[in-house]
């Protein structure tokens, strides 16, 4: 996974200056986080060495849903969101930049965000094994946007967009890797006793988003708190 760990600060000291309420950069950051997928995604679609795509043996129809959900999504990502190299890009050059400080604290909600939820990612995946990243980065998006009722406002597309098709397919698909896993195994097993790599990414998805959900930024103020103290003292 091309996720790997940053110096991103877990202490938040920031004025929040940006149009952008706490929601609508949290909801951005999902965006960020399937791009990153996306991106792994391709990576691995291409790497003769690390061939852990899983074939679901998609008809053509099926495999241009596929390709048009992750396209579409891919290229919004890429030109409308501020990406996970961009954040890490910008507070790289506020180590050494002191111009770059005050665009670095701007973004640091940003930041906080996405490391909560590679920290989620990390502790679910482990280097190397095998997973499914287009369908988990999509249905972290989906259950975040569909079953959590969370709004992108900021992304009118994404909220719109429809991401039925896709979801669907899988799902479908799901069942066919179930039934002839049990007539394989000649088991009698229920259907939904046999457990599947797409069943693993819905899992991690819903305890992905519920780990991140569950985070609270708290705003913070050296200027505030000392203004208290005076009104204290006085």
């Amino acid at each position: 996974m091309s996720l790997v760990n940053s110096k991103i600060p877990l202490q938040a000291n920031i004025l929040l200056t940006t149009e952008l309420s706490l929601r609508d950069i949290k909801a951005e950051m999902i965006l960020s986080f399937l791009d990153t997928l996306l991106d792994d995604y391709k990576r691995l679609k291409t790497d003769k060495d690390e061939q852990i795509i899983i074939n679901l043996e998609e008809a053509q129809g099926e495999q241009e849903i596929i390709n048009k959900t992750i396209e579409e999504l891919h290229t919004y990502c890429k030109q409308r969101i501020t990406t996970i190299p961009k954040i890490r890009e910008i507070f790289a050059r506020a180590q050494t930049d002191k111009r770059q400080l005050a665009l670095a604290k701007s973004i640091e909600p940003m930041a906080i965000y996405v490391d909560v939820l590679i920290r989620a990612y990390k502790a679910r995946i482990k280097k190397g094994e095998s997973y499914i990243p287009d369908y988990l980065g999509i249905a972290i998006l989906s259950y975040y946007r569909d079953v959590l009722k969370k709004q992108f406002i900021a992304h009118p597309y994404i909220q719109e967009y429809n991401l039925t098709p896709y979801m669907e397919l899988f799902g479908s698909k799901n069942m066919q890797v179930k039934r002839k896993a049990i007539e394989k195994s000649e088991t009698k097993k229920r259907i939904w006793e046999e457990k599947t790599i797409i069943d693993a990414m819905d899992k991690i998805a819903i305890e992905i988003v519920r780990k991140y959900d569950d985070y609270k930024y708290k705003v913070t103020s050296t200027r505030v708190s000392k203004e208290r103290n005076k009104k204290k003292k006085g």
